[in-house]
């Protein structure tokens, strides 16, 4: 009996014939195919990476126009804000001249009353700026925070002597920068009470 068993393989031998022609050719257009194919691959991204910079380019020209649009706004609003503060100042300078002349003049006994008064007021979210006292008229000037603060000041005349009762018969309100109003507030006389 055999123990071993042995397998025989065929020798494999390559094919010694030439390619025809036909295969030849096939082969060369198969080659030229893959070439065209990778070009045209890559210039078709090529091309769609150029129309994404020129998109790109066009937004970063367009950000640039908005940024120096908003620098040249910003240049202005500032000028405009240091016109209007120095405004401000001179508007509180001859403020403080009527009220030095007031101080100094012999009605000095009268307005006391009036000055402490509108101090004990409550002044939250409201800057007096202003006041002028003329025989029984007053007139009141001022800013505040935002528009529910005259009113809510207005009230706290309320609690005091001379404030109460007070005929305050016309109001001016002016948009100022921001949500900051500026007021002014004039009573004719004293109401009768």
């Amino acid at each position: 009996m055999k123990k071993r068993i042995e397998f025989y393989q065929a020798a494999l031998k390559p094919d010694s014939s030439w390619p025809t022609p036909a295969w030849g050719l096939a082969g060369v257009l198969l080659i030229l195919l893959g070439w065209s194919l990778v070009f045209t691959i890559s210039g078709w991204e090529n091309l769609r990476q150029g129309e994404e910079n020129r998109r790109l380019q066009a937004q970063a020209d367009e950000a640039q126009a908005d940024l120096e649009r908003l620098q040249q706004e910003v240049r202005k609003l500032t000028r405009s804000q240091d016109e209007g503060e120095l405004e401000r100042l001179m508007q509180h300078v001859r403020e403080q001249q009527q009220m030095l002349a007031l101080l100094s003049s012999d009605n000095l006994a009268s307005y006391g009353s009036v000055l402490t008064d509108l101090a004990s007021v409550p002044w939250r979210d409201v800057s007096l700026q202003g006041l002028t006292l003329s025989g029984e008229a007053m007139t009141l000037k001022g800013a505040a925070r935002h528009a529910q603060a005259v009113p809510a000041w207005i009230l706290g005349f309320r609690q005091t002597d001379s404030l109460h009762g007070r005929d305050f018969g016309r109001l001016e309100i002016r948009q100022g920068q921001g949500d900051t109003l500026f007021f002014t507030l004039h009573s004719d006389r004293q109401a009768s009470k």
